[in-house]
């Protein structure tokens, strides 16, 4: 993954390995943020659109592993 396509869509639990943290750790940060989430575009159940994606790294300091 490059820098310049690291903000895909992807699942949650893709998005926690991907950035080195837990399912439950991004479950957790995504609970205090719903609203925020939602205005973004996050439909529970659904992959995380690219905007839900770099909101949730911007927010929380998630670096996402880059290949």
């Amino acid at each position: 993954m490059s820098m310049s396509d690291k903000y895909i869509w992807m699942s949650r639990k893709e998005l926690a390995v991907a950035g080195g943290i837990s399912p439950r750790t991004l479950y957790n940060y995504m609970q205090s943020r719903m609203s925020e989430l939602v205005a973004r575009g996050y439909k529970a159940g659904k992959k995380l659109s690219p905007s839900v994606v770099r909101y949730i790294c911007e927010e929380f300091e998630v670096h996402l592993q880059c290949s």
